[in-house]
């Protein structure tokens, strides 16, 4: 299949972000697709040098002209409009991963399927629920709806879905960059937003839902 695939590296040029998208966009040609990295919110990034960091990350695994960046302004970086128009002409499968187009244009409209992939799962389904016209009809033209939070729409979930069915997914992980060559470590470590300011009434952020499962390494063998 051809693939045009968006992401958010450049609206969030961290080394976590940046893999998620890789995964999908290694893993996808490593199973003999095409695919194109867009990046298109209608946001103003953060960091002035996020279109050089795409550049950056997409390089080394030989999709240095396999991408674009739409500024909030409509200007086109990386490959042009006319490029972006032409892969979508014949793409068969329009991938949005976490918000990586704000944007129903023309061009991704006329692609035959589509389907969010939601990595934030409640945040998206609460804002949902909030009922704004123009985020409710965004996610309607979807074909499909995938979460990383396996218990959404089931009754051991609390997340509001409406009239969405949210199916399953998990974050694909491509083995060959992936590697652990080092000895395993005496404790887990990660790197987390501990608190966020977003949907403060609801609770259930991770530091309060982190606590419960504290104790989980201690009774693993790793």
């Amino acid at each position: 299949m051809k693939i045009l695939f968006a992401g958010i590296m450049a609206r969030y040029p961290f080394g976590g972000v940046t893999w998620c998208s890789l995964m999908y966009l290694l893993g996808l040609r490593a199973l003999g697709h095409e695919v194109f990295y867009l990046e298109d919110t209608g946001e103003c990034v953060y960091d002035p040098n996020g279109t050089t960091y795409i550049q950056q990350a997409l390089e080394p695994f030989g999709l240095a002209d396999r991408w674009a960046f739409v500024n909030y302004d409509g200007t086109y970086h990386g490959r042009s409009e006319a490029d972006v128009k032409r892969y979508c002409a014949d793409a068969d499968l329009f991938l949005n991963l976490s918000g990586g187009s704000w944007f129903w244009r023309d061009e991704y409209a006329r692609i035959p399927r589509s389907a969010f992939i939601d990595s934030d799962p409640a945040f998206t389904q609460l804002a949902i629920a909030k009922a704004e016209p123009w985020y409710v009809a965004f996610f309607s033209r979807f074909h499909h709806l995938f979460t990383f939070g396996a218990n959404i729409g089931t009754p051991a979930s609390p997340v509001p879905t409406g009239d969405f069915t949210w199916h399953k997914t998990w974050q694909p992980v491509t083995l060959d960059e992936w590697q652990a060559p080092g000895p395993p470590g005496d404790r887990f470590t990660t790197v987390m937003t501990w608190q966020i300011e977003s949907f403060t009434d609801v609770g259930g952020n991770k530091d309060q839902e982190f606590v419960k499962y504290i104790d989980l390494p201690s009774r693993t063998s790793q």
